[in-house]
């Protein structure tokens, strides 16, 4: 029957096997020589958990990273941004009458620091070059600022940003901290 509950075969006939008959020919000699299997005289100790007991720790234990925690941004009640600040898509949200749902359409903007990497600086005129080498990006910040009711100018100078969000930032931030001190502008 394993072909009709695994791969969905319609056709297959039941057969019904007799549990009490043995082949004779089919069964299998277990009888294992014990005499081979020697018992040494070894050192055990009883390990009832795996805290406080660092000597039974193993030098080859490998630390798996923990995940990094995904964090959802909402952008003046028009994008989700989720991610990383290293890895994260914005989605625009589904509107119905007018008013965001929870419901999020397709991607827009996808960003990951592996393929290249955007780092906005006090320096405006590099924050520009970056912007405006990638189409998607200036699009997307100058819709948002359209919503936000602030100048796209506004949000390539750091220090501008800075006093917009009322908040003290580094002199280097990533394109995923420019959105998060976006999303906390009272507009």
């Amino acid at each position: 029957m394993w072909q009709y509950h695994f791969k969905g075969h319609e056709s297959v006939v039941h057969e019904e096997r007799e549990t009490n008959s043995r082949n004779p020919e089919r069964e299998l000699n277990f009888d294992l020589d014990e005499s081979k299997f020697a018992e040494d005289d070894e050192n055990m100790e009883v390990v009832r958990g795996a805290y406080g007991y660092p000597k039974i720790m193993s030098k080859n234990v490998v630390k798996v990273p923990s995940k990094p925690i995904i964090t959802e941004i909402s952008l003046c009640d028009y994008y989700l941004v989720r991610g990383t600040k290293n890895a994260f898509k914005v989605y625009p949200f589904v509107k119905k009458r007018g008013k965001a749902t929870p419901a999020v359409g397709n991607c827009v903007y996808e960003y990951n620091e592996e393929k290249q990497r955007i780092v906005f600086s006090n320096d405006t005129i590099t924050n520009y070059k970056l912007v405006d080498n990638n189409i998607k990006l200036q699009s997307l910040l100058s819709f948002i600022a359209m919503l936000a009711d602030i100048r796209l100018d506004d949000i390539l100078n750091l220090n501008k940003l800075k006093a917009l969000a009322e908040m003290d930032i580094d002199d280097e931030i990533t394109i995923f901290e420019v959105l998060e001190l976006i999303s906390v502008i009272k507009h």
